[in-house]
């Protein structure tokens, strides 16, 4: 994509009272120092694509004064400064000083070093590093056993390896053959792709979700499964077709040591469903539970090889 931000992951967080800038400043260090991802940079030479991760870089919060009418402004000029990923690190931060007491902390992650899991990572550990600078500590959190490097390298490794293979050759017979979702939209496709999304939300009452629990778990399913079932029928509806394929996120950390680490983990998993006349909505709740369970024992292939291979 060259210079883009689209794939900038940004957020603003209200800071309300006293604020330590050094405090916060040290936590964040600390964090880039704990995190060997965000002090990684991505050098392509010819059609090479490697990893580069610098022993140490200078991180610093850039303290710029505003006021309240120009916020808005700030934070969407900030999200679309787009990042060189030859250059690390690929994470920034500033914040947005509005009086002594009131303050906007701006973060900036391009997502190729890290993911939603990721966030909640960062939010624990500047909390915990915060507060134990302000009551004169040294760092709370113990050093990470791995880092992304090793993970990187170890799924390399392993899509050499017979478990691979095993887990390729289901997906390979899984997908075959699978036909383009048909469905009518109000508008044509852009030729050139505008990445202007929103967010949609929409809230369940209360008595609802509780008959969706209830019915999950009669046939020992989860939440997502049901909801799965749900939107695969609406599809099937919509386009008059009984194979419907979508596609949806999942965290990929399966191992304990991932738990804790920031960095791009996310994977796609493709859940196919190909849906009978006959079935009652529980029969088909059954079908998506145990493509889902399949699809999880088989997580680790990572969708973009699917892509290359299935074409």
């Amino acid at each position: 994509e060259g210079g883009s931000a689209t794939y900038n992951m940004t957020g603003a967080l209200r800071l309300n009272g006293n604020l330590n800038v050094e405090g916060l400043n040290w936590a964040l260090q600390e964090i880039v120092r704990r995190h060997s991802i965000l002090r990684t940079a991505f050098i392509q030479e010819e059609d090479r694509l490697y990893q580069v991760v610098q022993e140490s870089v200078a991180f610093n919060v850039d303290v710029i004064f505003t006021t309240k009418p120009e916020i808005s402004g700030l934070i969407e000029d900030y999200a679309k400064q787009p990042f060189d990923l030859a250059k690390s690190p690929l994470f920034r931060a500033n914040l947005l000083k509005l009086s002594e007491n009131q303050h906007v902390l701006l973060v900036n992650m391009h997502h190729i070093v890290s993911d939603a899991w990721s966030v909640g990572i960062l939010i624990q550990e500047f909390v915990a590093l915060y507060k134990a600078f302000l009551q004169g500590r040294p760092s709370p959190l113990q050093e990470l056993e791995i880092q992304y490097s090793d993970f990187a390298h170890w799924q390399r490794q392993w899509q050499q390896g017979e478990v691979f293979q095993q887990q390729l050759s289901y997906w390979q017979k899984k997908l075959t053959d699978i036909p383009p979702l048909l469905l009518p939209t109000d508008y044509p496709r852009p030729q050139i792709q505008s990445y202007k999304g929103r967010s949609e939300p929409i809230k369940l009452e209360k008595s609802l979700l509780e008959k969706l629990l209830h019915l999950s778990h009669t046939v020992g399913a989860t939440l997502f499964m049901t909801l799965l079932s749900a939107y695969t029928v609406l599809l099937s509806r919509y386009s008059g077709q009984d194979d419907i394929v979508v596609g949806s996120p999942i965290s990929n950390r399966s191992r304990r040591e991932l738990e804790g680490l920031i960095g791009l983990f996310v994977n796609i998993l493709v859940f196919r469903t190909q849906i009978s006349s006959e079935w009652s909505f529980k029969d088909l709740l059954s079908h998506v539970k145990e493509n889902a369970l399949e699809a999880y024992a088989h997580q680790d292939v990572p969708f973009e090889r699917l892509v290359e291979i299935l074409q």
